[in-house]
């Protein structure tokens, strides 16, 4: 009887492992980050069920969720890297517009200095008339 009972025990285990498996895959699917706790609420278990009966299955969760923190390491590494250049290359063209700027600036000095310089000279060509006096006056 013992026996019996351990075979039906074990239908109920292999049937729970491919319910398991069933779920990291439905989990999976859903986009959701593959977790011993999301898997054992998909199939209706306690996370400790799955840790104490089933540390394959929680071995191939842990697995699956070390590898998507992987690729999303991954995927921020490239996209700081790329940030980088971006801010390398914005820093470059901020220094050359600088130093086209500071040309402008001592162009525009030089042109405010002659400006003053010929309204200088043309105050002193004007000549003051004198009105002249009429019978009236």
């Amino acid at each position: 009887m013992a026996r019996h009972e351990d075979k039906g025990e074990s239908r109920k285990g292999s049937n729970m492992h491919a319910e398991l498996i069933a779920a990291i895959d439905r989990v999976c699917r859903t986009g959701g980050g593959a977790t011993i706790t999301a898997v054992a609420r998909e199939v209706g278990v306690t996370p400790a069920l799955i840790h104490n009966r089933y540390p394959d299955v929680a071995s191939t969760i842990r697995g699956l969720a070390g590898r998507h923190k992987r690729d999303e390491m991954a995927a921020l590494k490239s996209a700081l890297e790329e940030e980088r250049k971006k801010c390398g290359q914005l820093r470059t063209e901020n220094g050359e517009l600088f130093a086209e700027l500071r040309t402008l600036a001592s162009v525009n000095e030089g042109l405010r200095r002659q400006l003053a310089i010929e309204q200088d000279r043309g105050a002193a060509r004007v000549v003051a008339l004198h009105r002249r006096r009429t019978n009236a006056e």
